[in-house]
């Protein structure tokens, strides 16, 4: 169950997956106030194995509950994957405060690894699973209509706490004015797919941001990597463990805008070098961080966990 619509980035690329392991997937989209089509959906044929979603908003929080009670009763096993940061950031009040009834499911996957502690202290079943890239994915080509050489795509998170973000984009505006272009902010048309994949080709770096937390990134750096961008990104713990740095991203402290800058510089003047991380990055991201091996993970620890 999830967001399935053709500018989606997530849930069709896992359902895929799972198809290409040999699985029958039925597709049910979220939407608001679909509770009782998907109560009819789910138990009426009682065939399912598990019933995978995020955040199950599709209706009352308590009836949403009482759901997964009858899912648990007909034996299918509610599995939630979960993208974002909760801990340490202000999503942290849907646990503490009021649990999303996804945070009840019989398994909760997240793409945080740095608080498993907390995980624990509020009896959630967490296991930790990244994101990652489409396989079916192919570089772009040479042709997004920008005249730009650094990029940074995405919004500026003004209403997230994450102040940095804002800093970040009016730093690089300020540093290289025109040869900086800042892509996709709020209000402007979300650039996915085959658009995301020219303009990462066209632009020779593109800076990468996601909220700092210990052993928690965005899939920024694999939608980066994985579609053959040129990608920076700040040290966080943990990362350097899938991606090697200098072969196949470039790190920068966080805040030390000096360093990033003269990272940019170098790597815009060593067009040889660059391209030769651009390369690793991609083909080490396809090999190892794919959403067919992350499904793969997903169905090994569901059956480790005797959930299925």
């Amino acid at each position: 169950m999830g967001n399935f619509n053709p500018n989606s980035v997530g849930e069709p690329e896992i359902a895929w997956a799972l198809e290409k392991l040999g699985h029958e997937v039925v597709r049910i989209p979220e939407k608001d106030d679909q509770l009782p089509i998907i109560r009819r959906q789910l138990l009426s044929r009682n065939k399912f194995d598990f019933l995978l979603f995020a955040k199950f908003r599709v209706g009352p929080k308590q009836d949403v509950r009482e759901l997964i009670k009858e899912l648990r009763f007909f034996k299918i096993p509610s599995v939630c994957w979960l993208f974002d940061l909760y801990w340490g950031y202000r999503r942290e009040t849907e646990i503490k405060m009021d649990p999303l009834p996804a945070f009840s499911a019989d398994i909760v996957f997240t793409t945080d690894g740095g608080h498993e502690t907390m995980w624990k202290r509020y009896k959630i079943n967490h296991f930790l699973l990244r994101q990652g890239i489409d396989e079916r994915v192919q570089m772009g080509k040479l042709m997004y209509p920008t005249k730009a050489e650094i990029g940074f795509i995405g919004s500026r998170l003004t209403w997230a706490g994450w102040p940095y973000r804002g800093q970040l984009i009016d730093f690089l505006k300020h540093a290289y004015g025109d040869r900086f272009e800042h892509f996709g902010d709020t209000g402007q048309p979300e650039i996915r797919h085959e658009k995301l994949n020219d303009l990462l080709a066209t632009l020779k770096v593109t800076v990468c941001d996601t909220v700092y937390s210990p052993y928690y990134w965005s899939n920024r750096i694999y939608e980066t990597t994985g579609r053959g961008g040129f990608a920076v990104h700040y040290r966080v713990e943990g990362l350097s463990e899938e991606f090697e740095e200098f072969k196949h991203f470039i790190p920068y402290k966080l805040g030390n805008f000096k360093d990033l800058k003269n990272k940019i510089d170098f790597y815009l003047e060593n067009d040889e070098e660059r391209e030769k991380i651009r390369r690793a990055g991609l083909e080490h991201c396809h090999k190892n961080h794919t959403y067919t091996k992350r499904v793969e993970e997903l169905l090994k620890t569901l059956k480790e966990q005797k959930i299925i």
